[in-house]
């Protein structure tokens, strides 16, 4: 696995070197990661960790942004603070990980299981969550600007101080199983016409 990841590591090297435009990722951050080690604060932009089984492991503050993320096993990560911008990430397994003021914008993870996760505060614009499951997920104070989420599951999903206003495919089905805050500091913000049970 290290030696691919190093052989790996010099192609994307070189695909830099005639690609300005293109940054790799740091491949000693990568063996890090395979090792199990975990990586806290590294530079993993652009990686492909697709089918990675990854549980529990410890990526609070590290930069993913366009990583490859595609059905890979990240139950339980420390995703605090991390930058997950534009990653491709279908039916990624990100129950119960910990991505509080995670950077998701324009993410693509339709279906993806993030069940039970701590998204608080986290930054979901443009992103896809069509299909997602984010049953029983602390979504507060999260941004849902022109996020789509047509057909996500939100049962027990908590939404005081989420902004859902300008979010995508929303109705009001999804939110009947959630709940929110219809005044106050933390309050829910939602499409026209919708409505949010409060939380207790």
């Amino acid at each position: 696995m290290l030696a691919q990841s190093i052989r790996f590591g010099a192609f994307l090297v070189a695909i830099v070197a005639t690609n300005p435009g293109v940054q790799a990722y740091d491949p000693a951050a990568l063996s890090r990661v395979n090792a199990g080690t975990g990586c806290a604060g590294c530079d993993l932009e652009a990686v492909d960790l697709r089918r990675a089984k990854l549980t529990r492991v410890n990526l609070s503050g590290s930069n993913l942004r366009a990583a490859q993320l595609g059905h890979a096993l990240l139950a339980g990560a420390d995703l605090r603070g991390a930058n997950l911008g534009a990653v491709e990430a279908q039916a990624v397994d990100l129950r119960d990980s910990n991505l509080r003021g995670a950077m998701l914008d324009r993410a693509r993870l339709p279906e993806a299981v993030l069940a039970g996760a701590d998204l608080k505060g986290a930054d979901l614009g443009g992103a896809n969550l069509r299909g997602a499951d984010l049953s029983g997920a602390i979504l507060e104070g999260a941004s849902f600007r022109g996020t789509q989420l047509d057909g996500a599951k939100l049962t027990g999903a908590r939404l005081g101080g989420a902004d859902l206003s300008q979010s995508v495919g929303l109705s009001q089905h999804q939110l009947d199983g959630a709940c929110g805050n219809a005044a106050g500091t933390a309050l829910t913000r939602l499409p026209p016409k919708l409505v949010v049970r409060p939380c207790e």
